[in-house]
């Protein structure tokens, strides 16, 4: 930002300063050098696009994939500023020269630090549902507070405010004093000395804030590389900006610094290392885990899962595992919705599963694992029974079937987003052992029911031959045939999805 060389140059009536900031645009090889620093960057916008449109996997959806892009998005533009500011410096007018780079870089600043916020704050929340499914005192104030913070997005009406406010003392600074009116890009000096104090003020600031993020993001599961990303990046710009920032403000009059605009190289060459860390790194990623083999899904998958949950070592290693892909809900609340739905000795009640996941103020909301207008079904049913005094807790009220749709939404994600993964982790080694036992049991249940229904049939066409008299009745089974595993075998089928093949 200090690209300039001091001149005296006619003020305007009025103005108290005697020494004016002229910047001169740069020739040569140093205007071919910054022409192509332009042109390497136009690459960011295809990767970003790239980045939204795989956004659903596993290596991106739990970078909060939408606010990292648009913080990307805005160093973006940074980038073309900063390299458009220098090479038509004397065409821009100084306060929207600076303001081009300025806002930008004061939208990516904060954006990425509230990105990262909310990475560390999802991990925190998590920690407390699995304690308080555990049964742990747990601070319900702080979920909630959590939960609001998660629940305002990039576009909400507090973001919009904080961002206003983080780039008013830019529009301060820029607007305040009298400039030229004859050429209206040159910058008064002290200008030029305050908007450098507040952006690489504000620069010093976030990176020291991120690096105690990526510490708190170091004390909890790792998932996804994310806490190597946060801390590599936090290393990279606290390099830059111990090592930089000094030679910029001790040789700021340094032709050779300003003649080479090494400080708009510099900030280009940190808005890359960021796209490169947060961006392209995890669509690489993206792209192997695809290119990895993934077993294949087996007949009868909502079968044997729910079979596989019912056992206390599965729902352990599934629910640990749950825990570092930001889906521990989802699993707490399929035994809650499958213990409903088979009436087990210990089953919640409706109102219980309500208050558990769907009330506004439940602990384990799945308002981020179900569609809404799921929800909002059940929150209206609830609502009208509070509104006509209805007792909710009566048996008689809601039967097992009530909670079906939902039970079938959870199962869908988690057999769509966490089971694939789970069976390639060291936790899921005995998933692969559970799927065998369990087709081998339900292989010997279709051999013994075949065998059961023939002889049923043979006995029934033998006594009805002896009957002269009665006419011809239709052959039926005494006992109920019990299905194989298919692809949508849930908790009610007969109780071998209750049972433990190991047994």
């Amino acid at each position: 930002m200090r690209s300039v060389r001091e001149v005296n140059c006619s003020l305007a009536l009025g103005t108290d300063e005697a020494t004016t900031a002229i910047a001169t645009p740069p020739d040569g090889i140093i205007r071919v050098v910054l022409y192509m620093v332009f042109v390497s960057g136009l690459y960011i916008p295809i990767v970003i696009g790239l980045y939204l449109r795989h956004r659903r996997n596993p290596a991106i959806r739990y970078r909060n994939p939408i606010e990292m892009a648009v913080t990307a998005i805005w160093i973006f533009l940074y980038c073309c500023a900063r390299c458009a500011g220098a090479l038509f410096v004397d065409s821009i007018p100084c306060a929207t020269r600076y303001l081009s780079f300025g806002v930008p870089l004061q939208m990516a600043l904060l954006g990425y630090f509230l990105a990262e916020l909310r990475v560390v704050v999802t991990f925190k929340l998590t920690e407390l549902m699995v304690a308080h499914s555990n049964r742990k005192r747990v601070n319900e104030t702080n979920m909630m507070l959590m939960r609001t913070f998660l629940h305002h997005g990039w576009t909400s009406a507090p973001r919009v405010f904080m961002h206003a406010v983080a780039n008013l003392p830019l529009f301060v600074v820029l607007y305040a004093p009298d400039y030229n009116p004859c050429d209206l890009s040159v910058c008064p000096t002290r200008v030029v000395d305050n908007v450098t104090f507040i952006l690489y003020g504000e620069f010093g600031a976030m990176v020291v804030v991120t690096l105690i993020l990526a510490v708190l993001v170091r004390t909890v599961v790792e998932n996804f590389g994310l806490r190597l990303a946060f801390q590599r990046s936090g290393r990279v710009f606290l390099l830059a900006y111990t090592i930089y920032v000094p030679i910029l403000v001790v040789h700021y009059d340094n032709d050779t610094l300003a003649k080479w605009h090494v400080d708009v190289l510099v900030n280009v060459a940190l808005g890359h290392a960021f796209i490169g860390i947060h961006i392209v790194h995890p669509l690489w990623e993206s792209y192997l885990a695809k290119s990895l083999p993934v077993r294949a899904h087996v007949a009868g998958t909502v079968g044997i899962l729910d079979a596989y949950l019912q056992t206390n070592d599965g729902f352990r290693d599934f629910s640990t595992f749950a825990k570092s892909e930001f889906m521990y809900e989802c699993v707490v609340a399929w035994k809650h919705l499958a213990d409903f739905r088979l009436m087990t000795p210990t089953h919640l009640s409706a109102a219980d599963i309500y208050a558990m996941h769907i009330a506004p103020r439940a602990p384990l909301s799945l308002a981020n694992s179900v569609p809404s207008d799921v929800l909002k079904r059940y929150d209206m049913v609830f609502q009208a029974n509070h509104k006509y005094a209805v007792n909710d807790s009566s048996v008689g009220e809601y039967d097992n079937k009530f909670y079906d749709p939902l039970l079938k939404h959870v199962r869908d994600r988690l057999i769509q987003e966490t089971l694939p993964r789970f069976q390639r982790h060291p936790m899921g080694a005995g998933w692969a052992q559970f799927v065998t036992q369990y087709a081998m049991i339900h292989a010997l249940d279709k051999l013994l029911v075949g065998e059961s229904k023939a002889q049923t049939t043979h006995t029934n066409a033998s006594t009805q031959s002896k009957k002269k008299k009665r006419s011809l009745e239709s052959v039926k089974t005494a006992g109920r045939l019990v299905p194989i595993a298919s692809e949508r075998d849930s908790v009610d089928a007969p109780d071998r999805t209750n049972s433990d093949p190991s047994t």
